[in-house]
């Protein structure tokens, strides 16, 4: 072949791309939690689990994740510079019982081994191990050695090139191995998750979410058995301030979305109603009368989301609108729609160390207005009767008044600007003077 030829052979080959390597991936195992009791229901809350998290991944800017189920587990598959996220994100999936970073390895014992020496000499790096024991499960029953013989042969390795002695009852290290269809898993630590049920698995309910300690966690506490939530909050505008109310929710909102909450929330302005309430109604039932209003506001919500419950952060007996006649007066504003009080029995310290626990405690200490405090009488109610509620509210247009206040209804995204530094707004002069 001429110089020529060749010449012209090499300008008109198609240029050879070198491969990329692949990208070294990171594992997490996930065990469900409660998930067995639910018998021919069970795929449906496994496949709501694996949404979730999917979500949640994807809300904390983890890419080219994958998610999948192996025989009662789920597999998380990641690239391993998320392997932080990912770590702090497990503790905030509600449905997981255990957690734990697994190791991936073709289904070859030789090279099975040597990822198990690796592991065991970063390990042994750190402290020496006291004893150990290796549990192994097989997924892929078509394999031909049993679970109980091949942890018999692992141990074996382990112990004869590392010299740790075998505990079968209470092992410092417990190396577990998931013989896979194409592969072995193994990993040894075991992690508590948040357990409960799986979000969007027991129904859905509105949230009345205020910046206070309480309804923050009954949000959290109903998530968690598998509720889906629709947060609605209260503020007196015109009459009070209402910009860092509105701030601090949305605030409390964001934070509760890490654990798989909605990014938005209607935000509804019940100043007006509360000033014909205080002109109008009993002084010693205003409390009452503005609890009612505000579940008959929040009903309408549930009933356009469709919802079938009511969620507050009601604790029994800690304020005047909280006592056993209260609640039932209140809750008869809205009958049949069940209001789910999960706090109701907790002290406000347990209270306090749950909303620690979840992140909203700093934030709910934050100084900002309360539509419950507005306007309030000198003398309230403790016992009010569901009689003498209606008997309050005779004056009053109360349909007209929910009404106007889903009217002026806003949402807000958590995700679209918001200016805390923007200056509060004056509120207006209350035309009527609530002094007692």
């Amino acid at each position: 072949m001429s110089a020529e030829t060749t010449e012209k052979v090499a300008e008109t080959a198609p240029e050879v791309k070198a491969e990329a390597p692949a990208e070294e991936m990171t594992y997490f195992i996930y065990h469900p939690h409660e998930l067995w009791l639910k018998g021919k229901n069970r795929p449906m809350f496994e496949r709501q689990l694996i949404e979730n998290m999917r979500h949640q991944l994807k809300a904390s800017g983890v890419q080219n994740f994958k998610v999948a189920q192996m025989h009662v587990e789920m597999l998380v598959s990641a690239p391993i510079q998320y392997v932080d996220t990912i770590y702090e994100l497990s503790k905030k999936i509600f449905g997981v019982a255990k957690y734990s970073r697994c190791y991936k390895v073709d289904r070859d014992v030789e090279t099975l081994h040597k990822e198990l020496a690796k592991y065991i000499t970063d390990l042994q790096a750190k402290g020496p191990i006291k004893s150990f024991k290796v549990d192994t499960s097989r997924v892929d029953k078509r394999y031909p050695t049993n679970s109980m013989d091949f942890s018999k042969e692992i141990g074996a390795f382990i112990h004869d090139n590392y010299n740790i002695p075998v505990d079968l009852k209470n092992p410092a290290l417990r190396i577990n191995i998931e013989i896979q269809n194409d592969c072995f898993f193994f990993y040894s630590e075991r992690l508590d998750g948040v357990g409960g049920l799986p979000v969007n698995t027991s129904g859905k309910t509105v949230v009345l979410l205020s910046g206070g300690f309480d309804s923050p966690v009954a949000a959290w506490s109903v998530m968690r058995r598998g509720c889906q939530v629709v947060y609605v909050h209260f503020h007196s505008s015109p009459y009070g301030e209402w910009r860092s109310s509105v701030g601090k929710v949305r605030k409390i909102v964001q934070q509760l979305a890490t654990w798989g909450g909605p990014d938005t929330f209607y935000s509804v302005s019940i100043g007006e109603q509360q000033r014909q309430i205080a002109l109008k109604g009993p002084s010693k039932l205003r409390v009452t009368l503005y609890r009612r209003l505000m579940v008959r506001i929040a009903a309408a919500i549930a009933k356009r989301n469709k919802c079938t419950a009511l969620t507050t952060g009601d604790n029994l007996g800690q304020v005047a609108s909280q006592t056993i006649e209260s609640m039932t007066t209140i809750q008869a504003a809205i009958n049949p729609l069940l209001i789910l009080r999960p706090l109701l029995a907790d002290s406000k310290e347990e209270i306090i160390e749950k909303a620690a626990r979840i992140g909203t405690k700093e934030i709910s200490v934050l100084p900002a207005g309360d539509c419950c405090s507005h306007m309030l009488p000198k003398k309230v109610a403790t016992k009010p009767t569901i009689e003498e509620a209606i008997e309050g509210e005779k004056d009053l247009n109360v349909d007209e008044m929910v009404k106007t206040a889903l009217e002026g209804m806003q949402v807000i995204d958590i995700n679209d600007p918001w200016n805390d530094e923007a200056p509060a707004e004056e509120p207006q002069a209350c035309p009527l003077a609530f002094q007692e």
